[in-house]
């Protein structure tokens, strides 16, 4: 990971409570995992930041080598893992995963720093 995006990185999970590295956009018919989170979050979503890694291998390695071999999208709440799809679905399904997002997001007045939510296009 470059310089540059290891700090971009960094500053993302300092200053936004929930924050998605995916590959690809959220409206990428081809990413069905996208589209998939974007289910499970509902009107949550708009309370996440996402950013893109797509054209970012380095930074794709760095943040999977991080999260342990967990594939894309990964979830980050105030600056800690929280899971990858598999594991976002499991908490959904167990009703957790909207109350966890809620907690983070009340904790401070959150206001997505780009319009869509979405960084690094």
């Amino acid at each position: 990971m470059s310089p540059a995006d290891a700090q971009t990185v960094k500053q993302e999970l300092q200053i936004n409570p929930v924050v998605v590295f995916l590959r690809g956009s959220l409206t990428d018919t081809v990413e069905q995992s996208n589209q998939r989170l974007l289910e499970l979050l509902g009107p949550m979503r708009t309370a996440v930041v996402f950013i893109d890694i797509a054209t970012r291998p380095d930074t794709e390695r760095s943040l999977r080598r991080m999260a342990k071999g967990r594939d894309f999208p990964l979830m980050y709440i105030r600056g800690h893992l929280l899971g990858d799809l598999a594991e976002l679905e499991a908490l959904a399904k167990n009703n957790q995963l909207r109350p966890l997002l809620k907690a983070a997001v009340k904790k401070r007045h959150f206001v997505p720093s780009s319009p869509a939510g979405q960084r690094w296009h």
